[in-house]
């Protein structure tokens, strides 16, 4: 009836509502690659190794898993040699791009090598030891976190890397459109860059 036929265009709006969405940020993940700063590289390697929800369409999920090798691959390059605190903190705390390209163990000892004041880092440590059973290093992670002088988390980095990200997003030909989508009647074609891009 009227009722099913209603719901059944509004599923299908939403559906093509996160479609544009993911297709978006596809497009800003690629104009991404090409700044030179290892940060927003990541970004982008985050941005197409996003998760589509179990209840998506099956377009929209097989779209994302043939995104992945493209997401692993900027990674590794973004990984090769890494020194960005920041960088090796997101590798040691929740990379997604598989272990053999993390490499947790090797960012946990890029960052002790290079923040050996950040208590965080240390728990990190301690964490490891924990898990590996290894007391030696369970007395050394411990007594890095009493000799440290901060607790750095990077939050504030990743903050600023993703604002720095989708603060290009209002450059991107297919904003304009999507803004119209998500918010009808916004007048999104006389917003000014600045309302873009804090939108």
């Amino acid at each position: 009836g009227p009722i099913a036929a209603a719901r059944a265009a509004t599923e299908d709006a939403d559906a093509q509502g996160v479609a544009a969405w993911q297709e978006l940020q596809v497009e800003l993940a690629h104009h991404l690659q090409a700044q030179g700063d290892p940060r927003q590289q990541l970004v982008a390697a985050m941005l197409l190794a996003r998760s589509i929800d179990e209840y998506a369409p099956a377009a929209l999920q097989a779209a994302a898993a043939a995104r992945k090798p493209e997401a692993q691959a900027i990674f590794a390059r973004v990984r090769a040699g890494a020194e960005d605190p920041w960088v090796l903190w997101i590798t040691a705390t929740s990379c997604r791009f598989g272990a053999a390209l993390c490499d947790r163990d090797g960012a946990i000892d890029a960052l002790l090598r290079i923040e050996s004041d950040n208590a965080a880092v240390w728990l990190l440590a301690l964490d490891r030891a924990r898990r590996d059973a290894d007391r030696e290093g369970q007395l050394d992670a411990l007594r890095g976190m009493a000799a440290s002088t901060r607790f750095e988390q990077h939050y504030s980095d990743a903050i600023h890397a993703w604002t720095d990200a989708f603060g290009l997003m209002a450059e991107l030909p297919g904003f304009e459109a999507l803004l119209a989508r998500i918010m009808p009647g916004s007048g999104g074609d006389a917003r000014d860059g600045d309302d873009l891009r804090a939108m």
